[in-house]
C-alpha cells in the first residue's frame, strides 16, 4: 500500500487520506491495530476516515469531528458521553460512529433540511468552544517527535530488491519469454536451413561472408523494438518511484542491467547455436567460443543502444525512430553493405563507431583465418588462407582483440548515456508528456 515506503523510511510524521477505502471490515481493523502501534513507536500518525466500526474507533487516540469546515468534537473518543450531555443520546444497538458521523452531517435534499443541519452544526460547534474538555490524557502533555533524519535504505539494501524484482518480473512472463526464444530460434532455424544444403563440404567464401553478416544483423534489430517497447511499458511505474524517493537511480540502473542478463545470454545462446552448426562453419570449439563471444556483444551493443533510445526520449514513437536510424546507419556503414574504401568521408567516421562493422570484422578473422579455399584461374588451382579474402573487404586492418576491446567500448559508452538520461531526464510516460 502507498504507506508503506514512509514506515520503512520510519518518517516523524505519516499523513493518510482514507487508508480503510475499500477494505473489508476486518482488513481495515487489522490496518488500523497497525497504524496505531506505529504512533506508539515515537510517531505522528494523522488520518482522515468515513464510516469507521467502533473498535476502530477507540483505537484513535484523538478524534475530530468535522462539518462544513468547523469542529463540532475535537477531544478524546468518549464522544457518546459528551454528545449526550448536549441532549444527542446515541440510541440502542446502533453503532456511535455512525450515528454522529450522520448527525453532523449536512442534508441538502431540501433547503428546510439543509438550514437545520447547518443550525445544529454550528450549535455543535460553538459548544465546542465553550467547553473544557481535555483535548489531551493527562499523563502526556505533548507528542515527541523522532530526531531520526530522513533517510533511504541503503544503495546495496536498494540493489538487492530491484534485482529480485526485476528477475521476478521478467520470469512471471513466461509467456513473453518463450515467444522471444521461439523467434531467436526460428530465425537460426531457418537461416541455418538455408545453408544446411552444403553438405559436408565448406560454404562458398561469397556465401560465408553474406551468412556471418547476416547473424551479426538479424538478431540485433529484432532486440531494439522489443526493449524499447519494454523500457516505455516500464516509464509510469519509474517516474513515480523515483519522484516518490523510493531509491535512486544508480542501484535501479545496475538491477535493470544486471537483472536482464539471463534472459539475454538465453537470447543469444538459443539463437546462435543451431545457425553455427546447421550451417557447417568452422567446426573448431575454440573458434565457435569466438564467435558466440562477438554475437554476444553485437547483441548486447544494440541492447544497450536501444535503452539509451527509451530512456533520452519520451514516447515509444520517438524512441523507436531513433533506434531504427542509429541501427540502419550501423548497419549501412558494416563493411557488407558497401565496401570501406568506397565510403564518403562522414560514412566512414560513422563505420568506426559501428558495432556491426567491427563485429562483422571479428567474424571473418575467425572463420577465415587458417582455413584454406582453392581457388581455380583457368585449368590452375591455388590454395589460399581465407584470412587473405578478409584483407581483399579491407575488415583486416586491425587484430582480433581490438574487435572484442571497440565492442565492449560501445556498450560501455551506450550504458553511460543510459545511466545518464535515467539521471538527468525525468522518465514521464507517454501520457505525462
Amino acid at each position: 500500500m502507498c504507506w508503506v515506503y514512509p514506515w520503512r523510511e520510519e518518517k516523524g510524521i505519516l499523513i493518510l487520506d482514507e487508508p480503510t477505502s475499500g477494505l473489508d471490515s476486518f482488513t481495515a481493523h487489522n490496518l488500523v491495530i497497525t497504524l496505531s502501534r506505529l504512533a506508539r513507536g515515537n510517531r505522528l500518525v494523522l488520518l482522515s476516515v468515513h464510516q469507521p466500526r467502533s473498535d476502530i474507533f477507540q483505537l484513535f487516540d484523538l478524534v475530530v469531528l468535522l462539518s462544513s469546515g468547523s469542529a463540532v468534537y475535537c477531544v478524546l473518543p468518549r464522544h457518546v458521553q459528551y454528545f449526550t450531555s448536549l441532549g444527542h443520546p446515541c440510541p440502542r444497538y446502533c453503532n456511535p460512529s455512525d450515528f454522529y458521523v450522520d448527525l453532523i452531517s449536512i442534508d441538502r435534499r431540501s433547503t428546510e433540511k439543509e438550514a437545520e443541519c447547518l443550525e445544529r452544526t454550528q450549535d455543535l460547534a460553538a459548544k465546542l468552544q465553550q467547553s473544557n474538555i481535555p483535548s489531551t490524557p493527562k499523563a502526556e502533555t505533548s507528542i515527541t517527535m523522532s530526531q531520526r533524519k530522513d533517510h533511504r535504505p541503503g544503495r546495496l539494501h536498494q540493489f538487492s530488491i530491484l534485482i529480485r524484482r526485476q528477475v521476478f518480473n521478467d520470469f512471471r512472463d513466461l509467456v513473453t519469454l518463450l515467444v522471444h526464444g521461439l523467434e531467436a530460434l526460428l530465425m537460426s532455424l531457418l537461416v541455418g536451413f538455408l545453408y544446411f544444403g552444403a553438405g559436408k563440404e565448406k560454404l562458398p567464401l561469397q556465401d560465408t561472408v553474406a551468412l556471418l553478416y547476416m547473424i551479426g544483423a538479424l538478431t540485433p534489430f529484432a532486440v531494439v523494438l522489443d526493449v524499447i517497447a519494454k523500457c516505455h511499458s516500464e516509464r509510469a511505474m519509474l517516474y513515480h518511484e523515483l519522484e516518490d524517493g523510493m531509491y535512486s537511480v544508480t542501484p535501479y540502473f545496475f538491477a535493470k542491467v544486471l537483472g536482464e542478463l539471463p534472459e539475454h545470454c538465453a537470447f543469444t545462446l538459443v539463437y546462435s547455436l543451431p545457425i553455427y552448426w546447421l550451417a557447417g562453419l568452422n567446426d573448431s570449439p575454440d573458434r565457435f567460443l569466438l564467435n558466440f563471444m562477438l554475437v554476444w556483444l553485437m547483441v548486447y551493443c544494440s541492447r544497450s543502444m536501444a535503452l539509451f533510445a527509451a530512456a533520452v526520449l519520451p514516447t515509444l514513437q520517438t524512441s523507436s525512430f531513433m533506434g531504427n536510424s542509429l541501427f540502419t546507419v550501423f548497419y549501412l556503414t558494416g563493411g557488407f553493405v558497401i565496401s570501406l574504401d568506397n565510403m564518403w568521408l562522414i560514412a566512414s567516421w560513422f563505420s568506426y563507431i559501428s558495432f556491426m562493422r567491427w563485429g562483422f570484422d571479428g567474424m571473418l578473422q575467425v572463420q577465415f583465418r587458417g582455413v584454406q579455399y582453392s581457388v581455380s584461374l583457368g585449368n590452375l588451382t591455388l590454395s589460399v588462407d581465407g584470412i587473405k579474402v578478409v584483407e581483399l573487404m579491407h575488415m583486416n586492418q586491425f587484430p582480433l582483440f581490438s574487435c572484442y576491446l571497440v565492442l565492449i567500448a560501445v556498450v560501455l559508452v551506450f550504458m553511460l548515456l543510459y545511466y545518464l538520461s535515467l539521471k538527468f531526464i525525468r522518465q514521464k510516460s507517454n501520457q505525462d508528456w
